[in-house]
């Protein structure tokens, strides 16, 4: 069970001691099939995790843990596995966003505390999702005064939102196994995509390396970097990069 109760960085989580976080890791894996669809079974759960009092117990025990270790960072993740993670999202006094962004994979949002607006956003045609096309607007599909416990669902590469408030807000936030490998930036003011973006930290990781080696005017290593994606690609269609020097 400890291996669901990780962060992003692989730290254990305090939520593994707490018996409801332990049954509703045995409830979502009960009802997750292979298909990606399988996940909107899930708000039930959500919504009965969120009605319970086992999160803002946690949120209160990290909060302490930061008064009393220095330099403790707070965990807000409470789980995270390649089924799905569950984590708590603070917002405080946040206004209107310039951007929004779809997402790879699909949430489902508890409110827990507090008050605040949610502007909805679709994409009707995600697809292709790697071809920047400045006419492939969003639709802006209205705001709704969100409270505590109020649920919304929000699909991968279809939905986005922004949050606002002008006070604080929390909420519970369930994602899915990542479904796609891009992410879309939309301009709240004119709709248009701003940018498409890799989510694959392989790839992420790649692109700051080629950024910060150019930066510094190592151009050895962006040279290498070049020849190796070419090799890569060469190897792909069948060719040896090594049959040429024969």
């Amino acid at each position: 069970m400890e291996y669901f109760f990780r962060d992003l960085h692989g730290r254990p989580t305090p939520a593994a001691s707490m018996p409801r976080f332990c049954d509703f890791v045995d409830e979502m894996l009960a009802v997750l099939q292979d298909s990606p669809e399988s996940f909107w079974k899930c708000r039930r759960g959500v919504v009965s995790l969120g009605q319970s009092e086992a999160v803002l117990a946690y949120i209160e025990h990290e909060l302490l843990r930061g008064l009393e270790i220095p330099h403790y960072s707070p965990l807000l993740t409470l789980l995270e596995c390649d089924r799905f993670s569950l984590a708590v999202r603070p917002r405080f006094r946040c206004q209107a966003a310039a951007t929004v962004r779809t997402a790879v994979s699909h949430r489902i949002l508890y409110v827990l505390h507090g008050s605040g607006q949610l502007h909805r956003f679709e994409q009707p045609e995600p697809h292709p999702l790697d071809t920047l096309d400045p006419a492939c607007k969003i639709l802006r599909k209205g705001t709704l005064v969100v409270t505590r416990g109020d649920v919304a669902e929000f699909r991968a590469a279809t939905d986005c939102y922004d949050l606002t408030t002008s006070d604080f807000l929390a909420c519970l936030e369930m994602r899915s196994a990542p479904l796609y490998d891009f992410e879309w930036h939309y301009d709240t003011g004119t709709l248009s995509p701003k940018c498409v973006l890799s989510t694959s930290a392989k790839h992420m990781r790649a692109e700051l390396a080629v950024l910060t080696a150019r930066h510094l005017g190592s151009t050895d290593f962006v040279a290498c970097t070049q020849l190796k994606t070419m090799e890569g690609r060469e190897a792909e269609h069948g060719f040896d990069p090594a049959d040429s020097n024969r």
